[in-house]
């Protein structure tokens, strides 16, 4: 399922990524969220910003490969999508290797793809929940961190 706009080139090829994948979810989130929805619905425009890039968060339905496999993983991963945002480079992440605050930050951009709604229901609710668990203990840690830096 896309849960955006996209015109039919753009769905087959995220439909095709995440299976070839084995990805249950995708995410574009960040700071140019709007130009990487615009990208997949065919308007496409040169960056402004050189360094400007497009976040997209990947829930994969297995386990990650084991770290002799992982990086050929991610290129082959991040070739293919860098593709369909060109010309912008990506910043790809695996969601399920970050803290719970960062999936939920991740979450709040747009879900470009998902294999059902019940399943990116269910992932979302379980994050949230698990971020607000872990946020005080994270902002204790962060705080207690610059305290040291001064």
């Amino acid at each position: 399922m896309i849960s955006i706009n996209t015109n039919f080139k753009e769905k087959n090829i995220l439909a095709t990524i995440a299976k070839k994948y084995n990805i249950t979810l995708i995410y574009v989130f960040g700071s140019q969220v709007e130009t990487a929805i615009n990208i997949l619905k065919g308007i496409t425009k040169i960056p402004e910003d050189s360094m400007a890039d497009i976040d997209v968060g990947l829930v994969l339905q297995k386990k990650l490969p084991g770290p002799k496999e992982i990086f050929q993983f991610y290129s082959f991963i991040y070739n293919e999508l860098q593709e369909l945002f060109n010309p912008f480079p990506l910043d790809l992440v695996f969601l399920q290797e970050t803290h719970s605050v960062f999936q939920a930050q991740a979450i709040c951009g747009e879900c470009i793809y998902s294999v059902s709604q019940s399943i990116k229901e269910k992932y979302e609710e379980d994050i949230l929940r698990r971020a607000a668990d872990f946020k005080p203990f994270l902002k204790m840690y962060l705080d207690e961190i610059l305290e040291e830096v001064k």
